[in-house]
């Protein structure tokens, strides 16, 4: 719906990481400052080229007491951060010189002009069209950059 079938199966999977299915790396989240709602890995063997370019987003499950409605939303602002970071994993260009500019505009944790941008869009849209009141961590992820 939001990628046009960019993120197909032969390009992006998705795992959501259990408390008690995956409890290593669950654990490791919950001691890690900050703790992550989510995460995006890069799993082509050399990053120079898109040829095989995968990505692997994993969601943490929440196991926090709360309001259904309040975990839902925020599943979905997490799966949607994510979206966008393995979109642009999947169709950046890696050569030398793009590969610089894409850390100075783009930042160390990807948090730059683009993400910011597609985040900003994806959200409203959400909000007004879907009427779910999701937050893609925008802020933060802005602040920490």
């Amino acid at each position: 719906m939001f990628f046009f079938n960019a993120l197909s199966p032969s390009r992006c999977n998705l795992q959501i990481i259990t408390r008690n299915g995956n409890e290593e790396e669950w654990e490791d989240n919950q001691r890690s400052i900050p703790q992550l709602d989510g995460h995006t890995s890069d799993s082509r063997p050399r990053k120079t080229t898109r040829q095989n370019a995968r990505s692997l987003i994993s969601i943490f499950e929440q196991t926090s007491p709360g309001i259904r409605e309040y975990h839902l939303e925020s599943y979905v602002g997490t799966l949607l951060h994510e979206m966008i970071h393995a979109f642009l994993c999947i169709y950046t260009c890696y050569c030398g010189s793009c590969q610089e500019r894409f850390e100075w505009y783009e930042g160390v944790r990807g948090h730059g002009e683009t993400w910011y941008s597609m985040a900003a869009e994806l959200e409203m849209f959400v909000r007004n069209r879907l009427d779910l009141d999701v937050d893609l961590g925008i802020v933060v992820a802005i602040a920490e950059e």
